[in-house]
């Protein structure tokens, strides 16, 4: 009889906590924001485009284009359409979901937080905060009925004067990133066709496993 090869075990599957489970069970899950009020497009900033080209010699390097030095993007817009470089664009992070990988998890004392599955380099697109974009009465409204749940969590962030994210019911996994009086990233307000969006964006170096975090009193 002839011995049987041994069988190598499969490795274990990692537990899903049950709390994060069911936190992600909460909401829908949104690839852009739900206007749920009048939607404002900025004609001008829509048709912006920069000066930014690329030689021959540097497309058939395979080059990229619209970098640090684009106008647009020191202007905090993105290109749109009309950009020259076309798909070798660089400054299209938010249409494209240019998105860092990171995971929810439970942390020690805050709950549940979002933290980087890669490491992060300073000054990268981390990932958009999206969600119901409400006009303040309904946003009022919806603070209002939120309150009387004191299990509830809610998610609100200012996009205008006059419109609020609402990330509580529908949105992204953004919505858990925690505060912190010493954060490693932040909002940043960016025109996309020529519509304000969030981004969150990390301030310094983030090393994968660990937890992202923001002030809160600057968003």
């Amino acid at each position: 009889m002839k011995d049987s090869k041994p069988t190598t075990p499969e490795p274990e599957k990692p537990e899903i906590d049950a709390e994060v489970q069911e936190r992600l069970s909460q909401f829908e899950i949104l690839k852009e924001n739900m206007y749920l009020t009048e939607r404002y497009t900025n004609k001008e900033t829509k048709r912006m485009t920069c000066d930014c080209f690329l030689t021959e010699e540097e497309v058939e390097r395979g080059e990229l284009g619209c970098g640090e030095d684009c106008l647009n993007r020191l202007l905090m817009i993105e290109c749109g359409s009309r950009c020259q470089i076309n798909d070798r664009c660089t400054n299209k992070r938010f249409q494209n979901c240019e998105y860092a990988k990171c995971e929810v998890f439970r942390t020690e004392k805050k709950g549940l937080g979002l933290r980087a599955a890669q490491d992060i380099e300073a000054g990268e697109f981390i990932m958009e905060y999206v969600g119901e974009v409400l006009d303040t009465k309904d946003f009022r409204r919806r603070a209002k009925e939120y309150s009387k749940d004191k299990n509830k969590h809610y998610y609100f962030m200012a996009l205008k004067s006059d419109q609020i994210i609402d990330a509580t019911m529908k949105g992204n996994i953004s919505r858990f990133i925690n505060h912190s009086c010493d954060p490693n990233a932040e909002t940043q307000k960016w025109t996309v066709n020529g519509e304000l969006r969030i981004g969150f964006f990390n301030r310094r170096f983030i090393a994968a496993g660990e937890e992202i975090t923001f002030d809160y009193h600057f968003q």
